[in-house]
């Protein structure tokens, strides 16, 4: 729920939210009709959340000035009743867990354009945050843990011309620390995490704003970086221990092109190059590790065509195309934790249309996802390699196909 009032200089925002999850699961990872070797039966959690915000942005009367600065506070319960079973090695492993986290803070942003017009223009910024960790597993005593953080930044910007502008970019960030709920020693926590980020970037609008080309280099430096660590020597493949074991870098490029080809034919492409490298791990060759979900190569392809303003509103045609590299969803190196490349195509015609029926807005479009019947991994357990498999995973939604009805008032 949003709220916004305000007069010329300046706006006051209220963003309040609230979320409320049931999930009741069977999963089965045992890989064949007849033998069972690992399930979660049952796997049942309840989680609810609720955040507040309050934003006040504004500027002084010749926009030499500008400012942002705002509370921001949330609060969740998350509880979930387990149980671990491995029939091959008669081991039951029950699990009832309930995590409150609850989370405050400030920030704050000044930006300064000298005499409002100049072509240069410089913003600071600051948000320092509180995060409160407790986890109760129904057997060891409730373990808790308090974390706070300063997070400055800092934004060059300078105005080429009126196509073309360039910015720079120093910033801090953290993660919160917390607890394992899976971990062997439950009520030993981890501590946060942080980084220090780079960037260097463009923004452009070129051939009278019919191409915008958009772009930026980075460069991020973790600390402390939580790690989740296989316990070995048991024959549970889902108990892991998150520890504070490395260091790691981070450095890439994003690009994105729009090419406005007719007054109705809009066409774009962006992509994605990341290079990971994890350089310290507390205990281990930091080469045999690597940041999970992290593939090096990523790229989209979008395609938009207004084909006609009917007298019911505007029939339009988009086609998408999405593809990303290899990746791995472990951190450190394991058998079956692979991800294959993969791309996917949709296309989606839609009739969109005010007053239909006297008032509101309207859209009617029928779409396909996965055109080319792509099987493709979500997710997978390297994990269980060990156990009776060289992999289990999760596929993606073959080949589908609907009809999304909206109205708005």
């Amino acid at each position: 729920v949003g709220v916004v009032m305000g007069l010329a200089d300046w706006e006051l925002k209220s963003i309040t939210a609230y979320r409320e999850l049931e999930q009741f699961v069977y999963n089965d990872f045992s890989g064949n009709p007849t033998t069972s070797v690992f399930t979660n039966d049952p796997l049942d959690l309840t989680h609810d959340q609720f955040s507040q915000e309050v934003q006040l942005v504004g500027s002084n009367a010749d926009s030499s000035f500008t400012y942002a600065a705002g509370l921001f506070y949330f609060t969740e319960e998350g509880h979930e009743v387990a149980l671990d079973q491995l029939p091959l090695f008669g081991v039951l492993l029950p699990r009832d867990v309930t995590a409150e986290n609850e989370a405050r803070a400030v920030y704050a942003e000044l930006g300064w354009t000298p005499g409002g017009t100049s072509d240069w223009s410089f913003i600071v910024g600051g948000r320092y945050s509180e995060d409160e960790r407790e986890a109760d597993n129904a057997i060891d005593p409730r373990a808790d843990e308090s974390y706070s953080n300063f997070s400055p930044s800092v934004t060059v910007k300078y105005s080429v011309n009126d196509d073309v502008n360039l910015y720079g970019k120093i910033s801090s960030g953290y993660k919160s620390g917390g607890f394992n709920l899976r971990a062997t020693f439950f009520t030993q926590s981890f501590d946060e995490e942080t980084l220090i980020s780079y960037e260097l970037g463009w923004k452009t609008e070129l051939m009278e704003r019919r191409v915008r080309f958009n772009g930026a280099l980075f460069y991020m430096d973790y600390d402390d970086l939580q790690l989740n660590v296989l316990v070995p020597n048991q024959p549970n493949p889902t108990l892991t221990q998150t520890q504070n074991a490395g260091a790691a870098e981070i450095s890439g490029l994003e690009t994105d092109l729009t090419v406005a080809l007719s007054q109705n034919l809009t066409a774009s492409v962006s992509y994605g190059y990341l290079n990971t490298d994890v350089v310290e791990v507390e205990g281990d060759d930091a080469d045999l590790w690597d940041l999970a979900n992290s593939p090096k190569h990523s790229m989209t392809a979008n395609l938009g065509w207004k084909i006609a303003e009917l007298e019911a509103g505007l029939l339009q045609f988009d086609a998408d195309y999405s593809w990303r590299d290899d990746s791995s969803t472990a951190s450190r190196a394991t058998t079956g934790s692979e991800i294959k490349a993969h791309g996917m195509a949709n296309v989606r015609l839609s009739l969109a249309g005010q007053d239909w029926f006297g008032k509101g807005d309207f859209t009617v479009a029928a779409w396909v996802r996965n055109m080319t019947d792509e099987e493709y991994l979500t997710d997978t357990f390297g994990s269980f390699s060990g156990i009776h498999a060289n992999q289990i995973g999760a596929y993606g939604l073959p080949r589908t196909y609907g009809i999304d009805l909206n109205y708005r008032f």
